[in-house]
C-alpha cells in the first residue's frame, strides 16, 4: 500500500523497477519475487522525486530483548518490549514469556501484547510476546531514577533506566 505516485522495490539492492501507485491503483502496488534473505527497501516518489523510503531487513536468532519507552501519559509510560537478533532486527515469529521487575520508584499497572485471544491476565508482570513483541505499562511512583528489567529463558535480558518526568 503506497498513497505516493510511485514505487520502486529493491532486494539486496537489486532493482525491481517502479510501479504506479496511490490513487490510481487504490493504493496498490504488487511486485511478484522470490524469496531470498538479506533485506527489502521500498523507495516511494512523488512527482519524481524521492518521498520516503522503508527497509525490512530478514531477522536471525532471537537473541535479547531489547525495552524502548514509547510513550508518556502523566504519570504513565509505556514501555515496549521487542525480541531482536544480534543486530537488532525484530524477530517477529519469536513467541517467549517475558518477565518484568521495576524498582520501588514504579510499578508495574499492566502487560499486553495485543493477540486477541491471549488468556493471559493483563496484570501479571510477565506476558508471552506476540509476533515478538509485548508492551508494559508503568505508574512512576516518584521522582527518583525507574530502573525497568525484562528476561526470559534463553535470551539476554535487559534493563533500562527512565529518569525524565
Amino acid at each position: 500500500y503506497c498513497a505516493y505516485d510511485e514505487i520502486e522495490l529493491f532486494v539486496n539492492d537489486t532493482s525491481y523497477g517502479r510501479k504506479k501507485s496511490g490513487i490510481e491503483v487504490e493504493y496498490k502496488t504488487s511486485y511478484t519475487i522470490k524469496y531470498d534473505p538479506g533485506s527489502i527497501r521500498a523507495v516511494a516518489y512523488e512527482n519524481g522525486r524521492v518521498a520516503e523510503e522503508t527497509i525490512i531487513k530478514t531477522a536471525g536468532k532471537p537473541q535479547k530483548i531489547k525495552l524502548t519507552p514509547e510513550d508518556r501519559d502523566g504519570s504513565l509510560i509505556f514501555i515496549k518490549a521487542e525480541i531482536v537478533d544480534q543486530n537488532d532486527n525484530h524477530v517477529p515469529y519469536c513467541q517467549t514469556k517475558v518477565e518484568f521487575f521495576c524498582n520501588d520508584n514504579g510499578r508495574i499497572l499492566a502487560t499486553g501484547n495485543g493477540n486477541p485471544q491471549t488468556e493471559e491476565s493483563f496484570t501479571d508482570h510477565s506476558k508471552t510476546t506476540y509476533e515478538g513483541k509485548a508492551l508494559l505499562i508503568v505508574k512512576r511512583e516518584s521522582l527518583d531514577k525507574i530502573k525497568i528489567k525484562a528476561c526470559s529463558d534463553g535470551l539476554e535480558g535487559t534493563e533500562i533506566e527512565i529518569l525524565e518526568i
